[in-house]
């Protein structure tokens, strides 16, 4: 986690490899997991993205920690 971006605010770093992406042939479900995000930003009850970015090695996407919240119905 980092506290680096807005104070008070804590970060998830999401790290992915790429070799097992390619690999696993998953590519296709990383990018509907980042469109998925970033279309239901602000919606109630949905992990906020925040940026992604690459190195050689890996894909990363940063989230918004959020403790004690409980899911609708639960």
């Amino acid at each position: 986690m980092t506290d680096k971006h807005l104070p008070n605010k804590q970060y998830a770093l999401k790290v992915l490899d790429k070799e097992h992406i390619k690999r696993e042939k998953k590519t296709k479900y990383v990018l509907i997991e980042r469109d998925t995000l970033k279309t239901l930003d602000g919606h109630p009850g949905i992990v906020r993205l925040y940026w992604t970015f690459q190195d050689a090695r890996s894909l990363c996407a940063c989230v918004l920690v959020v403790f004690g919240t409980r899911l609708p119905g639960s």
